[in-house]
């Protein structure tokens, strides 16, 4: 938990009144400390599956590419391998934003 959680404050009094208070700042601190914790945990798991995703989606453009390098029409051969180069871009867009979130949350 970190020093600014409501758990952390130092509630002095001897009252039941401010032992329950007391209790209840612990316990709200360690219900929000669980919530956090599950929802990084979520986002840690759609990260992994959208990384998974990117790496198994480039194979096939690069056999598209391939198959693009080895037609005999070059306007249309041109046209795809654009197109795959911007299907390609677009991949790697999501994978390096995917991995900037993921350093950034590393970081707090």
């Amino acid at each position: 938990m970190e020093s600014s959680d409501i758990g952390c404050l130092d509630i002095k009094g001897e009252s039941t009144q401010d032992e329950i208070i007391r209790d209840i700042l612990i316990l709200k601190d360690r219900i929000k400390y669980d919530e956090i914790k599950s929802l990084k945990e979520n986002i840690d798991e759609i990260n992994e599956y959208i990384s998974k995703w990117i790496h198994e989606i480039k194979i096939p453009i690069s056999v598209c590419n391939l198959i693009t390098d080895r037609l005999e029409d070059i306007e249309a051969s041109r046209n795809i391998k654009n197109q795959m180069d911007r299907i390609n871009f677009l991949v790697n867009q999501v994978l390096y934003s995917t991995r900037a979130n993921s350093y950034s949350e590393d970081l707090l």
